[in-house]
């Protein structure tokens, strides 16, 4: 009997996400409750309680305490009720479910009803009807489309994140006889889609399937159901506990899958249980057999007379491949039966068999057992052990560099292949905290060995120590060559409201944000974004203190020092009010440089309050007065560059005719400033060469 597990088995991702904010959660919260069961599978749930985590329903939750949001979601006032009772709301939603009630506001906010493919009585699906109300529609069978009579126009079609996506297709197709042309979202989880796959992919090539996942969960029965549909062999159970042995018996291949409310301690369960039985089952038939182990006793003596190999555990030999299938390689060692290699004694990771040999192959292996039937089991993965080991200490001793890839993710960190299983604590991954270990999955990454004990074959890395040696290496580089007045290229790392951090190869420089341009900048993200690439300014360098002060607005010319050449005295300009005062009125030319028009140069008529006919944020045209160098001072005047009319009363706001006749004004300002553009800057051009 063999025991063979479907790929994509188990536990979700949204599932393990909602558990482990619960977990975390409990760490510091004293009371932690969830809101209806996080996972449908009882063992957990009990699990769960033992860690301090609750599960409650919505009227007794407890006020104050920390309430975990299950992965199916929940409705608006499901939030608003438990903020005002002072709930620490923890969301353990899953990104998908989010994603389609964001999908289902936004095709109701275009005009659609959205019809959602599903089973009312779901948490999921109740969930969706909470947030989308009247305009969503829930739909069991898609032949129900057939039987409507009047359809909305605008129709969206959705599906429960586990749903089968032929069932989906079939209602578009329905619609669409119907006489509606539905706007589709393909709403299914990938992962649900992959696990189904990888369960008929597996029925497909068994005698006999388990499908372990918890009684109530919709996703577990869904996968009994496609399993059954292609071995009808097939058994949904909750754990080890509801096996039938019976069920086993002349059983030689068994496939075991598992529902998305399943972890991997009970799928393991399940797993050595089936081991357990098989030895049982092993042991019953060697009692019964007697005669024929006498039998077979003979016969080795006889082949021990003839001078026939023997073999005992741990030794290791070498073989010639003569065949190779998807479960084994059987190899010739010059015994009176090939030496087996399981697929998974062919290395330490999952292989595919035809991919790592092929029949002619000469191939080392460490003999495992002798098996009932005499046949030689054999390990390929043990025996490279030994050759990788004596690699690993001699990397290790010498403190190089070994190269390895991901191949899980545990509890605490990451497992690698070194030619064995090695392990990456969760904090020797970066320099810094790692939020989802599972974006390293599958990469092939360069590591340290930081621990090595060849006896108990343990290795434990680190990518962190890398890192950081790297990181010292360009820490010293930079502060040995940074100088004040160069140009260095940067990456925009974080925003602040007093500036931005700008990585410039070994330091994060400080760019405040008085000096992102000449003018004045509101906030830093009006003018850079995160990972923004852009060329910066040395303002400072402290070295004592390992900090840079760096610029934007140095790349660029100051504009007082054209002032006086680009602005001439006794000309009409655009400008923009970018103040208000008592005295008067600032007005902006261009960024970084501003000009005063004092009160008695705003109208030919007395002004008691500036802002009865200016106020910030305005453009107006100005005559410029004076332009002092020295004191970077420019005089300006709005009553000699527009002729604005005294309001009525001067206890009531401006009224509309001084902005109509400002704006008329500036546009022909402009209009005159284009024109003479070209002339202006030839101009300037020739006064800053006669200058050099």
């Amino acid at each position: 009997m063999k025991v063979i597990i479907a790929d994509k088995a188990g536990m979700c991702y949204g599932v393990k996400r909602a558990i482990n904010l619960a977990l975390e959660t409990s760490h510091h919260q004293q009371q932690v409750e969830a809101l209806g069961p996080l996972v449908h599978n009882t063992q957990v749930t009990q699990r769960l309680e033992v860690q301090g985590i609750h599960k409650k329903d919505l009227e007794s939750i407890t006020p104050g305490s920390a309430v975990i949001i299950r992965s199916h979601g929940t409705g608006p006032e499901t939030y608003q009720h438990l903020k005002e009772i002072g709930c620490q709301v923890v969301d353990g939603t899953c990104p998908f479910v989010s994603r389609v009630v964001q999908l289902g506001l936004e095709a109701i906010a275009q005009g659609y009803d959205v019809w959602i493919l599903g089973d009312k009585k779901h948490p999921e699906i109740q969930g969706y009807m909470a947030w989308l109300k009247d305009r969503c529609r829930i739909i069991a069978d898609p032949q129900e489309i057939l039987l409507e009579k009047d359809l909305p126009e605008k129709i969206a079609i959705m599906a429960q994140t586990t749903e089968n996506l032929d069932r989906l297709e079939q209602l578009a197709e329905n619609v669409v006889k119907a006489g509606r042309e539905p706007k589709v979202y393909n709403t299914i989880c990938s992962a649900s889609r992959e696990r189904r796959q990888a369960a008929e992919a597996l029925a497909a090539k068994v005698d006999l399937v388990l499908v372990i996942g918890g009684k109530h969960s919709a996703n577990t029965a869904k996968l009994g159901e496609y399993c059954r549909n292609i071995q009808s062999n097939t058994y949904v159970i909750e754990n080890y506990s509801d096996i039938d042995f019976d069920w086993l018996k002349g059983i030689e291949l068994i496939g075991i899958t598992a529902g998305a409310s399943t972890p991997e301690w009970i799928i393991k369960e399940v797993v050595e249980k089936m081991e357990e039985f098989k030895d049982q089952a092993m042991e019953q038939k060697a009692q019964n057999t007697e005669k024929e182990q006498e039998m077979e006793a003979n016969f080795s003596d006889m082949e021990a007379q003839m001078g026939c190999k023997e073999f005992h555990p741990g030794d290791v030999v070498k073989g010639i491949v003569v065949k190779v299938s998807s479960d084994e390689v059987l190899v010739d060692i010059g015994y009176k039966s090939e030496g087996i290699i399981p697929a998974f004694e062919l290395a330490f990771t999952k292989v595919d068999p035809f991919a790592l040999l092929k029949v002619g192959d000469e191939v080392r292996a460490e003999v495992i057992k002798e098996d009932r039937e005499g046949n030689i089991v054999l390990s390929r993965k043990n025996a490279l052990f030994e050759e990788k080991i004596d690699l690993l200490e001699k990397a290790f001793e010498n403190g190089e560099t070994v190269t390895a890839t991901v191949i899980d993710v545990v509890k605490g960190g990451l497992l690698v292949d070194v030619g064995m299983r090695g392990f990456v604590p969760a904090s020797h991954i970066e320099r810094g905290f790692v939020k989802d270990l599972n974006d390293y999955l599958k990469k092939t990454l360069d590591f340290k060995i930081i621990e090595l004990n060849r006896g108990a074959r343990k290795v434990i890395l680190s990518r962190k120590a890398l890192l950081e040696a790297e990181y010292q290496g360009q820490k010293e580089s930079f502060w040995s060559s940074i100088q004040e007045g160069e140009v260095r290229k940067g990456t925009v790392k974080r925003l602040t409201d007093f500036g931005a951090f700008v990585d410039i190869g070994g330091c994060d420089g400080l760019l405040h944000v008085s000096e992102m341009g000449w003018g004045k900048v509101a906030k830093p993200s009006d003018v850079v974004a995160i990972n923004d690439v852009i060329d910066v300014y040395v303002l400072k360098v402290d070295r004592e203190k390992e900090k840079v002060s760096l610029s934007l607005k140095q790349l660029g010319p100051n504009p007082w020092e054209i002032a006086d050449k680009k602005y001439i005295v006794g000309e009409i300009y655009p400008g923009m009010v970018m103040r208000t005062a008592a005295f008067g009125a600032f007005i902006q030319l261009e960024p970084g440089l501003e000009g005063l028009a004092h009160i008695s140069q705003l109208a030919k008529f007395r002004v008691n309050k500036v802002e009865d006919i200016l106020k910030a944020g305005q453009e107006i045209p100005v005559k410029v007065l004076e332009i002092d160098m020295e004191k970077k001072r420019i005089s300006l005047s709005v009553k000699d560059a527009v002729d604005l009319q005294k309001p009525e009363s001067e206890a009531e706001p401006a009224s509309e005719e001084p902005v109509k006749e400002i704006a008329a004004a500036v546009e022909e300002t402009k209009e005159k400033q284009a024109e003479d553009e070209t002339e202006t800057t030839q101009t300037t051009e020739f006064v800053s060469g006669n200058e050099e």
